[in-house]
């Protein structure tokens, strides 16, 4: 069985699969195009993410990403976790759990809408052993019940380069204006990262990044300026920086993950 045969076989069912999906035309587009797009570092899948499994592969995976495809339509999901790297895949599957939470909890009103884009990034270990990490882009193909997709059209792109990246998740949605906004982020790596420092550090931590100098952190605390100067140092010395205006890049729009530790 080779690989454009099973992509013959799984055009019609995806339509067969899906009661209702948002933007038929264009994804009938996409698939129809699939076998005249040239390689390159950008590929797409259709997943059941209720299920876990694939119903549609392009044809470019293999190419792009050097994975194999008969085995992601038979595997799903479960392929895809062999090839996280062990580090990271409890990041991964954390993320995971948070899509399912935002797909399947019927008392999040904010996500009830159909404009639900969702964004995160991963490394893998392809074929040849290599490391590669990808940047990742889903949006909701059908519903049900409460606006709750089933099924998503995922994008994958691979960014050049093996040097490890933060892990992380974004949500966002078209709101009433018709903008784009962020109604969920999260920094796994920095997460997981921050849980080795001391209550006491991710308070200094967090005061600094608020531009709090060490003299008023010192009369918040209630702890002497030396004390929140050793602090400081060890704090830039885990982050492997050496000024704080590096700790404020470092965080930037994840300060939400530090305020709620």
């Amino acid at each position: 069985m080779n690989t454009t045969s099973l992509h013959n076989d799984n055009n019609n069912s995806i339509f067969d699969a899906l009661e209702h999906i948002v933007n038929k035309e264009q994804l009938i587009k996409l698939i129809e195009i699939d076998t005249h797009l040239p390689n390159n570092n950008t590929c797409f899948t259709v997943v059941d993410f209720i299920e876990k499994k694939y119903v549609y592969i392009s044809k470019n995976l293999e190419s792009c990403i050097g994975i194999n495809s008969i085995r992601m339509y038979k595997e799903g999901f479960k392929y895809i976790y062999s090839l996280i790297p062990v580090t990271e895949l409890q990041l991964f599957m954390s993320i995971l759990n948070d899509i399912s939470i935002s797909v399947m909890n019927p008392q999040d009103e904010t996500l009830q809408k159909k404009d639900i884009r969702y964004s995160w990034n991963n490394q893998i270990q392809n074929n040849k052993g290599e490391l590669l990490n990808m940047f990742l882009n889903a949006t909701p193909l059908n519903f049900y019940g409460k606006n709750k997709p089933t099924y998503l059209l995922i994008r994958y792109t691979v960014i050049n380069s093996n040097k490890p990246i933060d892990i992380y998740l974004s949500i966002q949605q078209i709101n009433e204006q018709n903008k784009q906004e962020t109604i969920f982020f999260k920094n796994y790596t920095l997460e997981q990262f921050l849980n080795t420092f001391s209550n006491r550090e991710k308070e200094i931590t967090r005061l600094l990044i608020s531009k709090n100098t060490s003299k008023t952190i010192a009369k918040k605390l209630n702890i002497s300026l030396n004390t929140v100067n050793t602090h400081r140092r060890n704090i830039l010395k885990k982050f492997n920086i050496s000024s704080t205006g590096e700790l404020l890049k470092r965080f930037n729009c994840q300060f939400t993950d530090l305020k709620n530790h």
